[in-house]
């Protein structure tokens, strides 16, 4: 009860002190570049320096007292040793104010290290300054991003080598202290050590209240962005479509009535028009579709055999006019969308029958490798191909890389493929050869199988 009584305590006052810097921060008492922090800095780096800024100034504040407690204890060398200590813990702060962030951080950490070493030969091992390895091996956790492992396993490692040192007396030492200093020390040290251990425990705690603050925040304004596209989705439904309707209506209204009245160049004029309106109608329709895709329903368990014998029953038309002919190997059941991925299909196949060579039979072939990741699909023809430098860029909204005489499309139906993709979780690629033809494969992620 009371150590939780003292670790409330302290995150109290640690929230406390936290507000303050921010209120300070904010009403601009204190300038971010004191501390070496630009404000157009990532929050985490922001989160690493501040750290580290609070550990260097409780570090200086917890030694300071060490120098008078050494020299009253008649310990002098012990306390003219601290100071050049204290002057490293300034540097780190300059370093850090001058923008060497990862520099003065390694420096805290080596300065930690070393001087743990040190005293901890000094003071013999009754002491048991040694012990306080445990408490600051936690400390890179706090002031270096976790990816750069580096770093934290060189000083974790530095920790360990010198506790074991110390412990074992791999370094014999001629070094003695009295019996009362060295009861004086064990005290002021246990009280360190407890001051430390609930620090980094509060330091830890509010690292990732501040984490789960942020993604609660990010939570709130993805669900405020979702509200903006159902807006606008509505819009482009209604608003949007209601004048076009009127357009395409008067435009054929026009070439009912008016046609055998009409010059050479008004009858082109009005083709404009209503080809046009037409397209339009169609443009609004894909990006209507687009907005639309991921908002269905749970994943299901489905057979991709019997999903892709729909979409070929509905692309009967298309593939009897073509000509096409496509072998499908034997696909697996799998959990996913199935409107979406019945889409993610349909795509793919419209276009391998679409960018086909002229007087060439398409040939497509369907097959799908299950593997340890997941299950990657893949879609190959015979087309007319894609050239290298295109490939990366095909799956953006509005991408067209012929114009709508050769090929009629607006250029969405990749980017429906990309987005469906991940939406599963997986992704989408391409490889191709000009007149060769292209292999397209896209990946159902283990999770969802």
């Amino acid at each position: 009860m009371l150590l939780n009584h003292e670790l409330t305590l302290f995150n109290k006052c640690y929230l406390a002190f936290n507000d303050l810097e921010r209120y300070l921060f904010r009403k601009k008492f204190i300038a971010w570049s004191l501390f070496g922090i630009d404000e157009s800095m990532p929050d985490l780096l922001r989160k690493h320096i501040l750290l580290t800024n609070r550990i260097n100034l409780t570090l200086f504040v917890t030694t300071t007292p060490y120098i008078f407690l050494f020299y009253f204890l008649g310990l002098k060398l012990h306390a003219f040793l601290l100071v050049p200590v204290l002057l490293l813990l300034g540097l780190c702060f300059f370093l850090t104010t001058q923008g060497a962030n990862l520099t003065s951080r390694s420096l805290l950490i080596l300065v930690i290290n070393l001087t743990l070493g040190l005293y901890s030969v000094l003071l013999t091992k009754p002491s048991g300054m040694h012990y306080l390895f445990f408490v600051f091996s936690a400390t890179p956790l706090l002031i270096f991003d976790l990816r750069k492992y580096v770093p934290i396993a060189i000083s974790v490692l530095c920790s360990v080598l010198f506790f074991l040192t110390i412990e074992f007396e791999w370094i014999p030492t001629t070094f003695t202290i009295e019996e009362k200093p060295l009861i004086i020390l064990r005290l002021s040290l246990t009280i360190v050590t407890f001051i430390w251990l609930m620090l980094l425990f509060v330091y830890l705690v509010n690292a990732n209240d501040t984490s789960e603050e942020k993604l609660r925040h990010y939570n709130i304004q993805l669900k405020l962005k979702n509200k903006e596209l159902e807006q606008f989705t509505y819009v482009a439904s209604h608003d949007l479509q209601e004048p076009l309707r009127t357009i395409t209506s008067y435009a054929e209204l026009l070439k009912r009535q008016y046609l055998g009245s009409l010059d050479e160049n008004g009858k082109k004029y009005l083709e404009y028009v209503f080809s046009s309106s037409i397209r339009m109608k169609k443009l609004i329709k894909d990006l209507l579709d687009h907005s639309r895709i991921g908002r269905t329903h749970l994943p299901e368990q489905i057979d991709c055999n019997s999903l892709l014998q729909e979409v070929l029953t509905d692309m009967a038309l298309t593939i009897s006019e073509s000509n096409a002919q496509i072998d499908i190997q034997k696909l697996p059941v799998i959990m996913a969308f199935p409107t979406d991925l019945k889409l993610l299909f349909q795509n793919l196949l419209t276009n391998a029958i679409k960018f086909r060579k002229p007087n060439v039979t398409p040939q497509i072939s369907i097959r799908a490798n299950v593997n340890s990741k997941g299950c990657t699909f893949e879609i190959e023809d015979n087309g007319i191909g894609i050239e290298k430098k295109f490939q990366e860029n095909i799956f953006a909204i509005f991408n067209r890389l012929h114009t709508r005489t050769e090929y009629e499309g607006n250029g969405i139906g990749l980017a429906h493929c990309k987005k469906i993709a991940e939406l599963h979780g997986g992704t989408i690629g391409v490889q191709s050869k000009v007149s060769v033809g292209s292999k397209f494969y896209f990946t159902i992620p283990k999770q969802l199988l």
